[in-house]
């Protein structure tokens, strides 16, 4: 799995593990220890297959069970583990630990439907990769690229880089992508891409429980070949048509049905935002280069970090509307100020912002460039597109400071 997958809360799931070892139970117990797996409920018991079979006799297996054991004979461990199926849950998925870095053992293994075999000693970095794919993968979301785009202040340019960024997934990288924002009735997506969404959240939801999909493509319709549209246009501006933890499960829902989300969050409540927020493999930070917005932005970025688990190297921080008043801190300055590098800087540019308000600027000689600025802030590994040639008035900071 990629780094930036396991850069986020990890979804609710149970794990136990049945091993003799001290320290590999140490090692699965320091999980508790990650912000990521703080929706994990973990449990550890001394033992292997023989105690866990007896321990699942009557009660109900967790949704991963990693076991350790030290049989070295093929036949038999197969045997054992038979046996410790025959005692779990339908859907439980195993892990388990091994003496041997035996090929053979691990095709048979894997053939008969365990997740992993792990060569002992095991340690945390490496429990949490196998565990995370796990719970990533038990979602239907361990392939998903979720990326949230928040501005510092109104009128930073949020819906406008989700926009570009979006472009960028969908027509540079030629992913399956929806953008998504929450702005019930007054959002400037149905504009900037000459798309009306037929319903609001409510209607959303609905089609997304009842796992009808074609109501949920008609409600998120085709912006481009790969890229659909959602927005509430029929919700009132004065309120929401959905309580908060139906928000959020519609939210984290899409990305089974949609393997890239950029979500636009200038609508989100506060609420929203704490909980969404430590569930995407980052956050993207949009704001002028002016005082206020980087006073806004500082304080966006001390209360992003904890919650985050004080990493702060998947805040990505773009500049935009740069050079539109003479009155801009350096770069430099600009560095101090955050205590956070800004990864992307983006010129003012009069034509382009025209452009998004009629619809018209997919055309722009600026767009190719700005989104393939933005989609390798997000996925460094995309197969992107060469842009066309054209003056471009974006650009990664590192190429400014040659």
């Amino acid at each position: 799995m990629s780094d930036h997958q396991l850069n986020q809360l990890l979804p609710s799931c149970s794990l136990a593990i049945f091993s003799p070892d001290i320290d590999t139970r140490a090692a699965f117990n320091d999980l508790k220890n990650d912000w990521r797996c703080a929706s994990l409920t973990l449990e550890s018991h001394e033992g292997g297959i023989t105690e866990a079979k007896a321990y699942y006799k009557d009660k109900k297996s967790p949704d991963l069970l990693v076991v350790h054991t030290s049989d070295t004979d093929t036949d038999k461990l197969i045997k054992s583990l038979e046996d410790l199926a025959e005692h779990c849950a339908e859907g439980t998925a195993a892990i388990l630990i091994g003496p041997d870095n035996d090929v053979n053992l691990y095709r048979k293994l894997t053939r008969m439907g365990v997740l992993d075999y792990l060569v002992a000693p095991i340690s945390t970095e490496r429990l949490l990769d196998v565990v995370g794919t796990a719970a990533l993968d038990r979602h239907g979301i361990a392939d998903n690229l979720m990326s949230i785009v928040m501005g510092s202040r109104g009128g930073a340019g949020t819906s406008t880089t989700s926009s570009l960024l979006a472009y960028g997934l969908s027509e540079l990288a030629g992913r399956k992508t929806a953008l998504c924002d929450l702005m019930p009735g007054r959002s400037a997506l149905p504009v900037y891409w000459g798309v009306e969404c037929p319903g609001g959240l409510a209607d959303l939801a609905k089609a997304f429980k009842a796992g009808d999909i074609s109501a949920m493509y008609r409600l998120a319709p085709k912006a481009s070949a790969l890229l659909h549209i959602f927005t509430p246009s029929t919700d009132t501006p004065f309120e929401f048509a959905l309580e908060h933890d139906e928000q959020m499960e519609l939210l984290q829902g899409l990305r089974q049905h949609f393997p890239t989300l950029v979500y636009d969050a200038a609508g989100f409540t506060p609420k929203i935002l704490k909980n969404i927020i430590p569930t995407a493999p980052h956050v993207i930070l949009v704001t002028p280069p002016t005082i206020t917005g980087l006073r806004a932005t500082k304080k966006m970025i001390s209360q992003i970090e904890p919650i985050r688990g004080g990493n702060s190297s998947t805040i990505k921080i773009v500049l935009n509307k740069c050079k539109e008043i003479s009155e801009e801190l350096s770069l430099k300055d600009i560095a101090t100020v955050l205590g956070h590098e800004p990864e992307l800087e983006i010129s003012y540019d009069r034509n382009l912002a025209s452009k998004m308000e009629t619809g018209a600027w997919r055309d722009d000689n600026n767009v190719q460039k700005i989104a393939a600025d933005l989609l390798a802030l997000v996925d460094e590994t995309a197969d992107v597109k060469k842009p066309k040639s054209g003056k471009s008035k974006s650009g990664l900071l590192g190429w400014l400071k040659d």
